[in-house]
């Protein structure tokens, strides 16, 4: 009995060897097939008209060599169908081909996700040849990944539209450095507030005073209040009495403030601020106020004082009696 299922076991596994080499056998001369197929179809591809290569089916483009791709002309290449190009092997292509392509062919490359995930860098170099040439609609299927290798010139290419429909996770792989470089007035005006609310810390942190200072009150109303916190001095002093405003600060949020972002409130900001906002006001930050500040407080302010923040002023306790 043993000896029959060793037998059985034996004639299994020569019956599955044989089907593997009859299997591998048979892919092997498929591809060899498809790959003769596509020399026989493009073996003269000098002399193949714009038309010609027009009226290929997609699927004879797909086994293309690496020497076939580099044959193919500029008037060619820009005579290729979204189809034909969407199967097309773009990482073959030599950077010179790269630049010929077309806007639809570009976008029909973005629209049906054909970009080589093998060959990030190549598809980097494609998208950033052509990158004035995505449609904004079409600019947020881009991988992230990609964005990532974007340079400050390839960013500063870009339209203000195209900025606005960057989703918050490329707009998070942006170096916060190159991210302030090419945040002019007309992309800070267009960004979402969808986007403004997913910036990082370093992306806020990274924006010039100016640039803050553009933000607009319904911008302002977008940042949460991690990014509020992380403001600098600087970026707080740019801001106008209505923009702080906009800010929203609650009197739960107010004592968590760190006492240089009080600090740095010039008078006419601080003066923004309610009764309510300035009775949150913890002792720290009340002893963080200069004379100039303190001075600028307005009566309904000074009311709202508590014992225990007047006391805090000592020797400008005089003032507010």
């Amino acid at each position: 009995m043993f000896l029959l299922i060793r037998l059985q076991e034996l004639i299994y596994i020569a019956i599955m060897k044989r089907a593997m080499l009859i299997f591998c056998t048979v892919i092997c001369f498929s591809c060899s097939y498809m790959a003769f197929a596509c020399e026989r179809v493009f073996i003269n591809i000098e002399e193949m008209t714009v038309v010609e290569i027009a009226e290929i089916p997609p699927r004879e483009f797909q086994h293309l060599s690496l020497e076939l791709t580099r044959r193919f002309t500029e008037e060619q290449i820009q005579a290729l169908t979204g189809e034909q190009i969407v199967v097309f092997p773009i990482e073959y292509f030599s950077l010179s081909q790269a630049s010929f392509l077309t806007a639809l062919q570009v976008n029909a490359i973005i629209i049906n996700r054909s970009l080589p995930v093998n060959h990030l860098l190549s598809s980097s170099v494609l998208m950033r040849i052509h990158v004035k040439k995505i449609s904004p609609e079409n600019i947020h299927l881009l991988p992230p990944a990609l964005i990532r290798l974007f340079s400050v010139a390839d960013m500063k290419k870009m339209t203000p539209e195209q900025f606005a429909s960057l989703t918050p996770e490329q707009i998070k792989v942006i170096d916060p450095q190159q991210f302030s470089h090419v945040m002019s007035e007309r992309n800070m005006s267009l960004l979402t507030p969808q986007q403004i609310s997913s910036l990082p810390v370093a992306h806020i942190r990274a924006l010039a005073n100016e640039q803050f200072a553009k933000f607009t009150v319904e911008q302002l109303h977008s940042l949460n209040f991690e990014q509020i916190k992380s403001m600098l001095p600087l970026q707080i002093k740019a801001l106008k009495v209505s923009q702080i405003e906009a800010l929203n600060l609650t009197p739960e949020q107010i004592p968590l403030l760190g006492s240089w972002w009080i600090k740095a409130l010039r008078p006419p900001q601080l003066q923004a601020f309610t009764p309510e906002q300035i009775q949150a006001f913890t002792i720290i930050q009340i002893r963080s106020l200069d004379g100039e500040q303190f001075a600028a407080l307005t009566p309904e302010q000074i009311g709202a004082l508590t014992s225990e923040q007047r006391a805090a002023f000592k020797a400008d306790i005089a003032l507010i009696k």
